[in-house]
């Protein structure tokens, strides 16, 4: 009999069972910060900022002119900071719809909208929010 394959085969299962454990070990570190990203859980009292739904729908950008004419179309994300008290501070384009009048547009509009601040641990925050607006023609 010929030991090579049964010791060839042993070395083969030491190698997959380091290279499974390895794996195991980045997936655990690699998935324990995502769960501290996660929103928190309802009833927890804690939730971020964000915008009131139907003061947006009530109050929408002003699709500017040049852009309505020339056909552009588009859509912007902006970032809108709010204070404790969830009022506009500022807003600022985090990614451009690649018009720079859109863009302006939709900075516009975030300032009279309404917001709801951060609240964590029952304590209002300053917040963000990331918003998408969308230009559309139709």
């Amino acid at each position: 009999m010929n030991r090579m394959p049964s010791s060839t085969a042993r070395r083969r299962h030491a190698q997959r069972a380091a290279w499974l454990a390895l794996i195991a070990c980045l997936g655990v570190s690699l998935a324990c910060p995502a769960r501290d990203r996660r929103p928190p859980l309802p009833g927890s009292g804690d939730y971020g900022a964000s915008v009131d739904i139907a003061s947006k729908n009530a109050n929408p950008p002003v699709y500017p002119a040049e852009a309505r004419q020339a056909g552009i179309e588009g859509t912007v994300v902006i970032i809108v900071r709010v204070d404790r008290d969830g009022k506009f501070l500022r807003a600022f384009v985090e990614r451009s719809s690649k018009n720079r009048q859109l863009d302006q547009a939709a900075l516009e509009a975030a300032r009279h909208w309404r917001y709801y601040p951060t609240i964590i641990n029952g304590e209002h925050q300053r917040g963000r929010i990331r918003i998408p607006v969308d230009f559309n023609l139709e």
